[in-house]
């Protein structure tokens, strides 16, 4: 079937509708959270991430460089977003610095809800309206994207989806290149592509001139703080800090093997735990080379995040609008059972954050049997994290499922 032009598009109700319900509900949210739960344990944990850009902020406003002067956890696309949005927050007020980051965050989501909308109206425009309400309401956006930067990648994960569906790989390997600057996970993407092209589509050389377009969009990015760094510094401490950080990061409780490690004490293989993660990712992509670009990606994302030795709950709205872009062509009895996967694991992942892991935060150093001074909150922290690798695994069992795409998702944009 032809897909309808984009000028009728924007003249869809349901994608007016869509965006109307998803201000509403950032707003409602957001007024919610600072008049009924503004002294909520989890509610103040659930703003220590926003806090820590109010330190970068602040250090900007004193003429220093980030990636030059002080190193940031994150690639240098996210410092240059809050470069660039950093006049609009405070660097001092943290209820200021929240409501105005929630409201940034906000108008992000509603140019995702657009994109994700005109992707999903391409293929089945029935299902535009319910598809693009999960992907906005659905939990752990509700929760999290207000008080995290992940819809900025998002942004660049739909635009590349958009580009690849109109049969540009080059185009969305640039938009997928400059989300990887914000966060590292849109180079999944570039990585799916670039295999399908090669080893279902014949294409042997496609992977060359999108690596050159992923090796200049990183190089272009991140020269001038290399530079800078290099003849300020004398060296390239600051701008190593983000990978170095991540090198050197403990296990996390809140992970899977963090929760065994509650309850059985030290695990010193845990340490091996990257290099398991890594080959479940690189097994996952070559696996199934014909399985839909959407799938293949949520496959890696959940690869990597099971034996991980880091889990932030955000993690899955990276993967959640890809899985629901699957869904728009899907027969609806298969439809229905991802669509109760996806609402399981939902559900689990806001019970294990913030709702079950604000109140076990006193908890001592993980040793054997602190997991027995937790009381019931611990516990049922431990068996919502359990639960939710489990939900992972299903997930991932009935993508890997699926059948290999029959026609042509590519659209034509007028």
């Amino acid at each position: 079937m032809q897909p309808p032009e984009g000028g009728v598009w924007l003249r869809e109700r349901s994608l007016w509708i869509a965006l109307a319900a998803t201000l509403a509900a950032r707003a409602a949210l957001a007024f919610a959270a600072f008049t009924w739960f503004a002294d909520a344990a989890w509610l103040g944990h659930l703003l220590i991430d926003v806090s820590r850009w109010g330190h970068v902020l602040e250090q900007a406003r004193r003429g220093l460089v980030p990636f030059v002067d002080f190193g940031i956890e994150y690639p240098v696309g996210a410092g240059l977003f809050y470069w660039l949005v950093g006049p609009l927050l405070s660097a001092t007020d943290l209820r200021h610095l929240a409501l105005t980051h929630a409201a940034v965050m906000a108008a992000v989501d509603g140019v995702n809800v657009a994109l994700f909308h005109r992707l999903v109206w391409a293929v089945s425009p029935r299902r535009a309206l319910g598809l693009s309400l999960l992907f906005s309401l659905n939990l752990t956006a509700l929760v999290l994207a207000p008080a995290r930067f992940d819809s900025v990648a998002v942004s660049f994960v739909l635009l590349g989806c958009l580009a690849h569906r109109q049969g540009r790989p080059l185009r969305a390997a640039c938009w997928w290149s400059l989300g990887s600057l914000v966060k590292w996970f849109p180079a999944l993407l570039l990585a799916v592509q670039e295999l399908r092209a090669y080893r279902v589509e014949g294409r042997r050389s496609q992977w060359l001139r999108s690596g050159l377009v992923l090796a200049g969009i990183t190089l272009l990015a991140n020269a001038p703080f290399l530079l800078l760094c290099w003849m300020h510094k004398g060296n390239l401490e600051a701008w190593l800090y983000s990978y170095r950080f991540h090198l050197r990061r403990p296990l996390y409780w809140d992970t899977l093997l963090g929760v065994l490690q509650l309850w059985l004490g030290p695990l010193p293989w845990e340490r091996y735990a990257g290099l398991w993660s890594f080959a479940l990712v690189a097994a996952t992509l070559l696996l199934r080379p014909a399985l839909r670009l959407e799938y293949k990606a949520t496959l890696a994302c959940l690869a990597g995040l099971l034996l991980n030795r880091v889990y932030s709950p955000q993690f899955h709205l990276w993967f959640y609008p890809l899985l629901l872009l699957g869904l728009a062509d899907e027969p609806l009895p298969r439809m229905r059972r991802l669509l109760a996967l996806f609402a399981g694991l939902d559900v689990l992942n806001v019970l294990v954050y913030p709702v079950a892991f604000a109140h076990t935060l006193l908890l001592a150093p993980p040793r054997p049997g602190a997991a027995l001074e937790g009381g019931g909150w611990l516990a049922a922290f431990s068996i919502a994290m359990v639960l939710r690798s489990l939900a992972q695994v299903a997930l991932g069992a009935e993508l890997l499922r699926s059948p290999a795409p029959t026609g042509s998702l590519r659209m034509t944009v007028a």
